[in-house]
């Protein structure tokens, strides 16, 4: 810290400058006015995620392709994020059903209050717990203070924590309340709790508007994931969801349907896009693999 720079950091650059360095890079750009407003909308270091996926040799060469053009990334750009979109809602169901699964077990095992007992709710968790009760501005924390004086049953704890709180919970849980909750999905913990964990990540990854095509995804896989796509594909990743929310046939029928829509929605499955379901994993019967109820 303090000390120089190894490699001098780059000076910021124009609307301009940057149209010229995108053009001197081999870019087609016909309407210099609609590519400032993409840069202005989602800036070049962000738009610039995308640029590999159109580069003659990404390791060699930061050249695009002949003939490719400002609206081929921007397509690229548009349906990653509506990609994310899609993802963020079904993690939103791993959540949800967690909070759901983990109160019931936890309330009917150890009584309503068990999030401050030691044995159940390990301490640094319960401090973390009343931190988060003290600031919340929920109406059932509220209520519960003014009505059953400040006394809090662990199904109204759950929904004040966030995702990343409630794995928490679950992680540190003893081997015997891990397998119940784990029996809930028809799944070992093994696979229950790394699944989850892979699902917060990627939770993480569309809240922060991360790029998800081209992502490489931490799954462990049971047997019928090894034969459905390759590893580490995103493919992988939405068969782990459908496994923790397998029951939840209405919504699974809904994001289906978005995904299907959005796969082949024409900007993104023709022209130099139409390879887009083959680099993320997605085999060729994917929609019949999704629409199994037993996975």
């Amino acid at each position: 810290m303090g000390g120089e720079h190894l490699i001098p950091l780059k000076k910021p650059r124009s609307y301009e400058e940057q149209i010229t360095l995108l053009r001197n890079k081999n870019l087609l750009i016909k309407d210099e006015e609609f590519a400032k407003q993409i840069l202005i909308q989602t800036g070049y270091y962000r738009l610039s995620g995308y640029y590999y996926f159109f580069y003659e040799n990404p390791k060699t060469s930061k050249k695009f392709v002949d003939g490719t053009t400002i609206e081929d990334i921007y397509n690229l750009y548009r349906f990653d994020k509506e990609l994310r979109s899609i993802l963020f809602d079904l993690t939103s169901l791993v959540e949800i059903q967690l909070k759901s699964k983990l109160s019931y077990h936890l309330a009917h095992s150890y009584g309503e209050e068990c999030w401050k007992n030691h044995q159940v709710i390990k301490q640094d968790q319960q401090l973390y717990i009343f931190e988060k009760i003290k600031k919340s501005d929920s109406k059932s924390i509220k209520h519960h203070t003014e009505k059953y004086d400040g006394h809090y049953p662990i199904w109204v704890v759950l929904e004040i924590l966030s995702f990343g709180g409630i794995l928490n919970i679950l992680q540190n849980l003893n081997s015997d309340d891990k397998k119940t909750i784990s029996n809930t999905y028809d799944f070992k913990p093994y696979y229950v709790i790394s699944w989850i964990e892979s699902v917060y990540k990627l939770r993480n990854n569309c809240a922060h508007h991360e790029r998800i095509v081209g992502r490489v995804f931490k799954v462990k896989l049971d047997k019928s994931m090894k034969a459905q796509s390759s590893k580490d594909s995103l493919f992988i990743m939405i068969l782990a969801i459908k496994k923790l929310t397998k029951g939840n046939l209405d919504s699974w029928s809904y994001y289906q349907k978005k995904l299907k829509n959005l796969l082949e929605e024409p900007d993104f499955s023709q022209g130099r896009l139409e390879n887009l379901t083959e680099k993320l994993g997605f085999p060729t019967n994917w929609d019949e693999i999704l629409s199994q109820v037993d996975l």
